[in-house]
């Protein structure tokens, strides 16, 4: 699906729909700017595909970048296992760049995934034991199924030298590995109080700029802002 509302903010920088008071809803400077402009490429420029265009055939139904018929994807490490035609052949003709900085900011959006054990474990020395794999011995095999670039340094070397068996082009790692210096704080990814609706709503107000022509987007985002305001109310 098209990237929830705040994940396509970061592009211009890290902000947060939760104000610093943990309870107050807010819409960030950066990400109300890059929304507007997105939109803009959407439905004024037609630089970017709106949401039927991105379900096509044409454009690999949401899979658009492998097609080729799409010059750049804002995205992650993970989207490797979409650059692989059907028949399981590696795409080799596309690299990596940094993307540009806004206002002389520069913001890498992080998706970081992770492994926990809860303090309700039943069996949390077993759980520790099997954690303890996963993120050494089994680590290797693991960041390549997650296509995740490893946060333990030691083990990136290796990494990038089994993503290059696969992606012989010369793909210029050092951009990923670079971009770790500049994450996004607060994380896209962050608490908002009542989260699973409260995420579901902005999901649905990215994916409204992709089918709705003629929107204005200020009124679109206060709108957003005190449908947020209710349902962070709701959950204290």
């Amino acid at each position: 699906m098209p990237e929830p509302s705040q994940n396509h903010g970061t592009l211009f920088g890290a902000g947060s729909y939760v104000a610093e008071d943990g309870k107050t809803a807010q819409i960030p400077k950066a990400w109300l700017a890059e929304w507007k402009w997105y939109y803009d490429m959407v439905w004024k420029d037609h630089s970017a595909p709106n949401y039927k265009q991105l379900f096509s055939d044409t454009l690999n139904k949401n899979n658009a970048f492998v097609t080729g018929k799409v010059a750049m994807a804002f995205t992650h490490t993970w989207y490797l296992s979409g650059l692989i035609d059907s028949s399981g052949k590696p795409q080799t003709f596309w690299d990596l760049a940094a993307i540009p900085s806004y206002n002389g900011k520069i913001t890498a959006k992080l998706s970081s995934d992770t492994f926990r054990i809860t303090k309700g474990s039943k069996h949390p020395k077993e759980a520790f034991r099997a954690l303890s794999y996963l993120l050494t011995t089994g680590a290797p095999d693991l960041v390549k199924t997650y296509n995740a670039m490893p946060a333990n340094e030691k083990l990136q070397a290796d990494y990038i030298k089994s993503l290059n068996q696969t992606w012989t082009q010369g793909v210029d790692w050092q951009v990923a590995l670079d971009a770790l210096k500049y994450p996004d704080i607060p994380s896209a990814e962050g608490y908002m109080p009542n989260f699973s609706k409260s995420a579901d709503l902005t999901n649905k107000f990215g994916n409204r700029w992709l089918t709705t022509p003629g929107l204005n987007i200020d009124s679109e985002a206060a709108k957003l802002r005190t449908e947020l305001q209710a349902l962070f109310d709701s959950a204290s």
